[in-house]
């Protein structure tokens, strides 16, 4: 951690090990403010969210009247970032989601209903306001569906891919998302419960046997099952990070994009291939050739 003077605004910079410790307290005043206050738990705001917007705030009104601001290194962001989308991956259950039957395909259907109009909205308001639909895109279903953590995730990938803010933008609609969701979700629910006079049912008609998969034993916390859950982990964070450089390597140059120059090596449509031992454009009609030794491009 260092302090220092930067454009005559007192500066805290935060190596990834302070930054990590501030995270993990203000995770916990998030729970402890959430418990104490019942209207957050009942809307189910998420104590990351509640503790790191009151930092949020804070470092807005530090740096807005000119005491001080602080800096972070989000080094172990990405780590993080793929340590939890691998345990959500290593926790699904494909047996536990066939016991949905019926109900889970209908509400399956209802979500890529909901996640399709959202990137259609997403792509044309933000077409309207002269905005690239990549913005549309991580605005919309990369945000509202995936959350905080998909908004930082692929937010920084459509950055890398030269959409400047897509992180920020991503986070914003998360955060709007969020908010707007719990204040109008929980009230509607409400009135509709009171308003159709809504009550539990006791049919027992309706019943999923899930006998089968209940726990049958309990598993002792010592340091082999901690070691052997850890190493899954890792090795699958590996592999994942392993296949996605192996996709991330397949690309080809687009003519006449400046805002993304980089696309997919398989996006069709007319294109450049750009290599240390290739630069030749296609010919018409598009066909398939050669990027590089690794990759096939459509050009």
């Amino acid at each position: 951690m260092t302090f220092e003077v930067i454009d005559s605004l007192f500066t805290v910079s935060l190596n990834s090990t302070v930054t990590l410790a501030l995270a993990a307290i203000l995770l916990l005043i998030g729970g402890a403010i959430r418990d104490r206050v019942p209207v957050l738990a009942r809307f189910c705001i998420p104590a990351p969210v509640i503790g790191g917007t009151l930092f949020v705030v804070l470092n807005l009104i530090l740096t807005l009247t000119g005491v001080m601001k602080f800096q972070f290194d989000v080094a172990l962001q990405d780590v993080f970032m793929l340590a939890f989308f691998t345990t959500v991956g290593l926790g699904a259950s494909l047996r536990v989601l066939i016991t949905g039957g019926k109900l889970f395909i209908i509400y399956w259907l209802v979500n890529v209903v909901i996640t399709v109009l959202q990137t259609g909205i997403g792509v044309g308001v933000g077409g309207l306001v002269g905005l690239d639909a990549a913005y549309g895109i991580v605005s919309g279903p990369v945000a509202l569906v995936g959350g905080h953590g998909g908004a930082t995730s692929y937010g920084d990938t459509f950055q890398d891919m030269g959409y400047a803010g897509a992180q920020l933008v991503g986070l914003t609609a998360a955060t709007f998302g969020l908010v707007v969701a719990n204040l109008t979700g929980g009230p509607l629910g409400r009135r509709l419960i009171e308003r159709y006079h809504l009550t539990p049912s006791n049919d027992d008609t309706f019943h999923v046997d899930i006998s089968d998969y209940e726990q049958k034993e309990t598993v002792e916390l010592n340091y082999d099952n901690v070691m052997k859950n850890l190493t899954v982990l890792f090795v699958s964070m590996a592999l994942g990070s392993m296949l996605v450089t192996g996709i991330s390597n397949f690309r080809c140059l687009v003519p006449g994009n400046q805002t993304a120059p980089w696309a997919p090596c398989w996006s069709p449509g007319s294109a450049t291939c750009s290599t240390r031992s290739l630069n030749w454009r296609s010919p018409s009609p598009p066909m398939w050739a050669p990027c590089s030794s690794r990759c096939w491009c459509a050009i």
